[in-house]
């Protein structure tokens, strides 16, 4: 980022509520910056240190982009969803199996949007590396090698 002339405000990470502090400690720890938009008392006010890195959480992404965007534990935020889709109505006349394909759109229509927030670079983080989503993800790694980097820890 930096080598680039980029600033830490370029960095965007994203996070569902539940890890975000732990996020945040954590960027700290290495010695970065964090606006922490995620906490209630940031209600109104904006990141204006180019210093810090912005840290926001999933369902607060629509309209934020990053130079760097970092989706952390991006697997458990479709998890999240999930566990909401109950929620979604059947329709009239729909079957089961339709019913189901039109959950799994709408959990991943949520995941676009913080896929779409990068200008340059997307770093993708997963809690689970045997979870559905690391297994699709794995499976575009090895489609577009040449564009696409994996490193599991």
């Amino acid at each position: 980022l930096l080598a680039a002339e980029n600033s830490m405000y370029d960095m965007l990470c994203l996070s569902d509520s539940q890890n975000a502090q732990n996020i945040a400690h954590g960027l700290s720890k290495f010695g970065l910056k964090v606006y922490n938009g995620t906490t209630d008392d940031k209600d109104g006010k904006y990141p204006i240190d180019i210093e810090e890195c912005r840290l926001y959480n999933y369902n607060s992404c629509r309209g934020i982009e990053g130079w760097v965007v970092i989706c952390c534990f991006l697997d458990l935020l479709i998890e999240e969803k999930r566990r909401f889709a109950p929620y979604i109505a059947k329709r009239p006349f729909e079957s089961d199996q339709d019913y189901e394909a039109r959950k799994e759109r709408e959990i991943y229509k949520w995941v676009l949007m913080p896929l779409s927030r990068a200008i340059d670079k997307l770093v993708i983080i997963i809690a689970d590396k045997n979870s559905k989503f690391a297994n699709i993800l794995k499976d575009l790694y090895e489609e577009h090698k040449d564009y696409i980097s994996w490193d599991v820890k």
